[in-house]
């Protein structure tokens, strides 16, 4: 069965940046899907706080799902490098990814495969809800059970 089928459906349990970048390249290909979310909505909680994309993973994702320009718009290359604040405020130490910030390129297509740019989960998160076809996802719905169609 091709994927371009229209007798192909997708089921994808969570609407989680996995789930939700999933839909976005599904549909981008013609693929009908949707996303089964057990929260009642896309404001219902906090998404958390801020993602490292690798490139040749998440950012690369990104790219085949058609929003890497729209990720870089937001992303913080500045976040591959963490400090570590004592109780007092005192640095105790620099986790670095040795990246010399200062010499970046203002181009983020050209940054590298060594950059690691940072993201916030509920931007990336709004990102890919904007890029879905309405009606995607069907919230505050919880998976109860799998079964496996009569017909394979």
């Amino acid at each position: 069965m091709s994927l371009k089928s229209p007798s192909v459906s997708v089921a994808i349990i969570g609407a989680g940046v996995s789930g939700l970048t999933l839909a976005r390249v599904l549909q981008k290909h013609g693929v009908s899907c949707t996303i089964f979310e057990s929260e009642k909505s896309a404001t219902s909680r906090d998404q958390g706080g801020s993602l490292d994309m690798h490139a040749d993973t998440g950012t690369r994702a990104l790219e085949i799902a058609g929003l890497l320009d729209q990720f870089y718009a937001n992303a913080r290359p500045e976040g591959d490098e963490m400090r570590f604040v004592g109780k007092r405020g005192n640095l105790e130490f620099v986790l670095s990814g040795q990246i010399d910030l200062t010499n970046l390129s203002p181009d983020p297509k050209k940054w590298g495969r060594d950059i690691r740019p940072e993201i916030d989960r509920g931007v990336l998160r709004q990102i890919l809800l904007n890029s879905l076809e309405p009606g995607t996802i069907q919230w505050d719905t919880k998976l109860s059970a799998i079964e496996q169609a009569s017909e394979g």
